[in-house]
């Protein structure tokens, strides 16, 4: 009996183990998400998580530093428990990414608080229950066929009218959140309206005066002039 027991729990650690990894595996990579005029780019290893930035161009030129460094102590199913390198007093973290059709996407709340413990991590995620505010993160095929989509100059009243009521049902979503401050919260500011554009069928990797000229274009277009003053209601 004890050697049956013995044998189903190294099984359970192998497995658990295992499972660890390939998650890892999964999200592994290089993940982007644009933001006012540039590019969020994350790598996630099979050991740190990295956030830097870098150009909306073809050659996406890295802006040569790393903004924020974390290493991965341990996993729990989709979180991440991390550390990060630069705090002066050992801290830790969580952070939760969940993967679906070709994105990953990174939850808001990651790391909105630190712990002075793995094991207060572990507690924090069990506790977690609020469905989560996504950052859409992208991989460079995804970035390319964006770069291929239709210039935002050229979209129409009805083009805009389903854009302001996409972004606009995705705020209603979040309404529940929306009184919480997230140290991330400006990456899903940013981020959102650029994604929903490109889901819509526009290069969305353009700089924020090209994003501008489109909002003044709707903004005062008998059409979409109150459906624009909705839109940016709902947007503070």
């Amino acid at each position: 009996m004890c050697k049956i027991l013995k044998i189903t729990l190294i099984g359970a650690c192998i497995c658990s183990v295992f499972g660890n990894e390939l998650n890892a595996q999964t999200v592994a990579g290089e993940w982007y998400t644009p933001l006012l005029n540039k590019l969020l780019h994350l790598t996630i290893s099979q050991d740190s998580i990295a956030f830097r930035k870098c150009s909306f161009g073809i050659e996406m030129q890295d802006y040569g530093y790393v903004d924020r460094g974390f290493k991965i102590e341990k996993m729990m199913e989709d979180y991440f428990v991390v550390s990060n390198s630069m705090d002066t007093i050992p801290a830790f973290y969580w952070m939760n990414f969940s993967l679906a059709d070709g994105k990953n996407n990174l939850n808001v709340e990651s790391l909105n608080t630190s712990f002075s413990s793995i094991m207060e991590v572990e507690q924090a995620i069990k506790l977690n229950v609020l469905e989560p505010i996504s950052i859409v993160l992208l991989d460079k095929t995804a970035l390319a066929k964006i770069r291929e989509e239709h210039d935002i100059a050229s979209m129409t009243v009805d083009d805009f009218k389903h854009f302001a009521l996409k972004l606009m049902a995705l705020d209603d979503n979040n309404d529940k959140q929306q009184d919480q401050k997230f140290i991330l919260s400006y990456l899903n500011v940013e981020s959102t309206g650029r994604i929903v554009l490109a889901d819509l069928g526009f290069n969305a990797l353009v700089k924020g005066n090209e994003m501008d000229a489109m909002f003044d274009k709707f903004s005062e277009h008998p059409e979409t002039e109150a459906l624009f003053i909705k839109m940016i209601g709902n947007g503070k």
